[in-house]
């Protein structure tokens, strides 16, 4: 029996056609993305190695869409259009395309004259396709292909004691998918599925009766009939626990590691998020705050909050008690966040996480490091993390605090004072500081705005300590892991560690709401949204937006 573990299910939320904009028909799966579409535009999500990644509204009448890790296709009304890598994007000459498969290196469709594929012809997938009889059914995957004609199903490609060996007589099969190592389709007498079954992917349940549509995934299979959605086989990633709170399912899609679904025009999905590949779901909506982890991005907007990007540490699941939050930091591979209930922190650092205090009254003002949390709580200094802890005792009318890796520093009484390691010079503050405000801490260095500008110090390396010789007027400060921004009266300017361009700030950030620096990416609030930039191979430099 399918069993709904709640606690292991992945990355849930859904989108539906309001903020897609149109009818929902379908979704594509691929081990590193998901795409969802409508009759006339296809909106991808995952790993943009080759720009596949596509958001198009000019298609016409949508049959199919397709996907690979390195490519996606789009079969409507005019023909054939793909997107990726070079040898996908160039297809042959065809006319009168009915039907279009992807693997991992290669593509086939069904036309007029039979079955064509390109790409990667690795295991002589191409070499059997002219024998086909009427071909009208076509699968594939990454080291053997498999059709179904007038004589029934045909494989073609590695063989050996695999899948592509067919091992049981079908009768009149109309569906055809294939896994990794297994293969299912369906004939008069219902679902029938071999090959490889460590992962139980072949054990169906008793009593599957009308399959009307059946996905092999990686080590999955997953099947639509009369009591709806139901998978079997690998657990690993979650995917195959069926999404939760599905009423009227149309149609679903199985990755390698994940599986969504087409549910009353909302695509719901779980499984493994490490490549953003559920991130299809989120949409923003009126972002007040913004939050920059390690490999992973986190927002609140009206329905609260909503993270993307690198779910190696489960950073993206959200406490689901947390409602009205208003405060968002991320650090690391850890976010906390201020709402109703208190604090909350989830991620991979479990002193941050487990050990966040429970008798705080009026929590304000989060300061999150790589090993640390602090928050204000009715003018006292709450912090809590890795033992012993750096911050000192009994301080008083803190006005402002900051948090490095492994020191503290704090406004109190006008005066600025630091704590904990001081390796790189960076609990040594400047004399004579005038009036400080506006005080951050990247991991080893700190800056701070005085009467007289800007000024910093600590780990020189990387340029951190290298302040812009041109501010006007500086008003506010941020600090990433080793590099920092300032707000001027021109803008956002940024110096310090420029890997992956992320001190490189776009035109127009002139008066952004609010800025979070990370490890590697910048993220700002706009009036008209958020924006992001640097590393993106998780997509966390990617706000998911309608």
């Amino acid at each position: 029996m399918i069993q709904f573990l709640f606690a292991l299910i992945i990355a849930f939320s859904n989108i539906g056609h309001a903020d897609f904009g149109d009818e929902l028909i379908g979704v594509a799966t691929s081990y590193r993305g998901t795409c969802i579409y409508s009759s006339s535009r296809v909106k991808c999500r995952g790993v943009d190695d080759y720009n596949q990644m596509i958001d198009i509204d000019v298609f016409s009448g949508i049959e199919k869409v397709a996907m690979n890790v390195v490519a996606v296709c789009v079969l409507d009304k005019r023909g054939l259009w793909c997107y990726g890598r070079k040898n996908i994007e160039d297809i042959p000459f065809m006319i009168g395309v009915t039907n279009i498969s992807l693997s991992d290196s290669y593509a086939c469709a069904i036309d007029i004259e039979g079955v064509k594929c390109w790409g990667n012809d690795k295991y002589g997938k191409f070499k059997f396709i002219e024998g086909l009889i009427n071909p009208r059914e076509i699968a594939t995957e990454d080291s053997y292909a498999c059709a179904i004609d007038d004589e029934g199903v045909k494989c073609w490609g590695k063989r050996g004691s695999g899948p592509a060996n067919i091992p049981i007589d079908l009768k009149n099969p109309r569906m055809l998918t294939l896994g990794r190592d297994h293969m299912c389709a369906t004939d008069d007498s219902g679902l029938r599925c071999w090959g490889n079954n460590e992962e139980g992917q072949l054990d169906f349940p008793d009593g599957m009766k009308n399959p009307r549509f059946v996905q092999a995934g990686g080590d999955h299979t997953c099947v639509l009939n009369d009591e709806g959605v139901r998978c079997w086989g690998s657990y690993k990633e979650g995917q195959s626990y069926v999404p939760v709170g599905l009423k009227n399912p149309r149609t679903f899609t199985t990755g390698e590691r994940h599986t969504c679904a087409l549910d009353d025009d909302y695509v719901k999905c779980n499984g493994n998020n490490d490549m953003s590949q559920l991130d299809i779901q989120i949409v923003l909506n009126e972002v007040k705050e913004i939050a920059v982890g390690f490999e992973h991005t986190c927002a609140i907007d009206t329905e609260g909050i909503k993270c993307w990007g690198n779910d190696k540490y489960q950073v993206r699941n959200v406490p689901a008690v947390l409602t009205n939050p208003r405060e968002i930091k991320a650090a690391g591979e850890v976010t906390c966040a201020i709402g109703d209930e208190g604090v909350k922190c989830w991620g991979n650092y479990a002193p941050v996480v487990q050990r966040v205090p429970t008798s705080l009254k009026n929590p304000e003002s989060l300061v999150l490091g790589h090993y640390w949390g602090c928050v204000r709580d009715e003018g006292d200094l709450k912090c809590w993390g890795k033992e012993p802890s750096i911050v000192p005792d009994n301080l008083k009318d803190v006005i402002e605090f900051s948090l490095g890796d492994n020191h503290f520093c704090a406004i109190s009484d006008k005066k600025l004072k630091c704590w904990g390691d001081n390796e790189f010079g960076q609990i040594d503050v400047p004399r004579r500081l005038k009036n400080p405000r506006s005080l951050v801490s990247g991991r080893n260095h700190n800056c701070v705005i005085d009467d007289e500008g800007v000024k910093c110090w600590g780990a020189r390396a990387d340029g951190r300590l290298n302040i812009p010789t041109n501010l006007k007027n500086p008003k506010k400060l941020y600090a990433g892991a080793n590099y920092s921004c300032v707000l001027d009266d021109e803008g956002l300017k940024c110096w310090g560690s420029n890997n992956f361009g992320k001190t490189n700030v776009p035109d127009g950030m002139l008066n952004p709401l609010q800025v979070s620096l990370g490890e590697f990416n910048t993220c700002v609030v706009m009036a008209s949204g958020p924006k992001c930039w640097g590393r993106n191979d998780f997509l966390q430099s990617t706000p998911p937006m309608p």
